[in-house]
């Protein structure tokens, strides 16, 4: 999961906190003016009930406008990341459509055309990662990582092949 998505996931869970908050108090504030109203009902008969003080309802006030600033935030951060999301998306996507090695470069968690050094980078993290001698002996965690290990291997042998040809070559020579 990228950054920008986990922020917004994170930012939807505090506004629904901030909102839960406000419906709480809003709730219980409807059912005092409903006790209020029943109390008053009896002993007025007919007069109407007066509004609450003025200080309760700033903090309600105050309350509803933190979070609708927060909302607004949030919103316009969402927005700015999807403007730039669109154009980026798009060329990753029609890149990955002309270079045969899109597949390769995304399982070893790299942009395409990333340099040999940050290949050979990821390539050992993630060997260390999916190490199958980690894991219990005839697990399938250890099954599951032998396919891992297997896909990493054939993903960097294939970006090394392509960018460095000529290692394959001298690699093959005999002395």
């Amino acid at each position: 999961m990228s950054i920008p998505d986990r922020i917004g996931r994170l930012g939807r869970a505090y506004v629904g906190v901030i909102k839960d908050k406000i419906d709480a108090e809003l709730s219980e504030r409807e059912t005092a003016l409903d006790e209020l109203d029943a109390s008053a009902g009896r002993e007025r008969q007919g007069k109407s009930v007066p509004p609450p003080p003025a200080s309760e309802l700033s903090d309600v006030d105050s309350l509803m406008r933190r979070a609708e600033e927060k909302i607004a935030a949030a919103r316009r951060g969402m927005e700015a990341r999807q403007e730039l999301a669109p154009p980026t998306a798009a060329l990753v996507v029609a890149a990955a459509d002309t270079n045969p090695l899109a597949a390769d470069y995304r399982v070893l968690g790299l942009p395409l055309g990333a340099s040999l050094g940050e290949v050979q980078a990821a390539y050992d993290d993630l060997i260390r990662r999916s190490d199958p001698q980690r894991f219990p002996e005839n697990s399938n965690e250890q099954a599951q990582a032998r396919r891992i290990l297997d896909r990493v291997n054939q993903a960097y042998e294939k970006i090394r092949r392509e960018n460095n040809p000529t290692e394959d070559r001298f690699a093959k020579l005999e002395l």
